[in-house]
């Protein structure tokens, strides 16, 4: 992912990181899980990864993307890679920010979906629970 600033977000020190780890896991560990509900409910769910910028420093982004593959596993979802795989590193597909894809990019964030999306929309469930889903 493309980020403009090499420094970190402000209000984050480096002393800061650990115990924000110690919270990303707290959190995957008891926070609430609302697929209990949905599932309860008869929905599939999927799980969208999303990456965050690298000027959080690498020990933060590895734990905040590694919850994603943790938090599927442990609730038996669907986990969708990171969508805007294929758009983030293509500037024409990028807002000046250069991390939020613009209009152009929507065709492109849509086919990284649908090929989960569509068969869970029409019952035909030909992903595993639990899986990871390639592009």
């Amino acid at each position: 992912m493309r980020c403009k600033s090499s420094r970190k977000p402000a209000n984050r020190s480096d002393e800061e990181i650990p115990r924000r780890l110690d919270s990303l896991s707290s959190r995957s560990r008891n926070g609430p899980r609302p697929n209990t509900s949905n599932r309860a409910a008869g929905a599939a769910v999927i799980l969208c990864e999303i990456l965050i910028p690298p000027n959080y420093g690498p020990a933060y982004t590895q734990r905040f993307t590694g919850l994603f593959h943790e938090l599927a596993e442990q609730d038996g979802v669907t986990l969708l890679p990171f969508i805007l795989a294929d758009v983030a590193l293509d500037p024409a597909l990028m807002l000046d920010d250069g991390i939020h894809p613009n209009a152009a990019a929507q065709p492109v964030i849509l086919e990284a979906v649908w090929g989960v999306l569509e068969p869970l929309l029409i019952g035909n469930h030909h992903t595993p629970v639990g899986s990871t889903v390639s592009f």
